[in-house]
């Protein structure tokens, strides 16, 4: 498993995706599914990096960087 140091300037200015391969995420950030990904979004936005959790309305085309978890 790799630190968020030892990528960080790789994904400096990049649009990071965070998305699910089975379901979709909930657009409320209370939901609990979706939490640990809305989390991870957080975790990686203060740090400087561009992060969001994807839902049904947003377009993976548009991101530079997919994180995609696995169930």
């Amino acid at each position: 498993m790799l630190k968020i140091s030892d990528v960080l300037d790789s994904l400096s200015g990049k649009k990071i995706a965070i998305d699910d391969v089975v379901t979709t995420y909930s657009s409320k950030e209370a939901s609990h599914k979706s939490a640990w990904s809305y989390l991870l979004a957080a975790q990686l936005k203060s740090v400087g990096l561009d992060a969001e959790v994807l839902n049904k309305s947003n377009d993976i085309h548009q991101y530079d960087v997919w994180f995609v978890a696995l169930p």
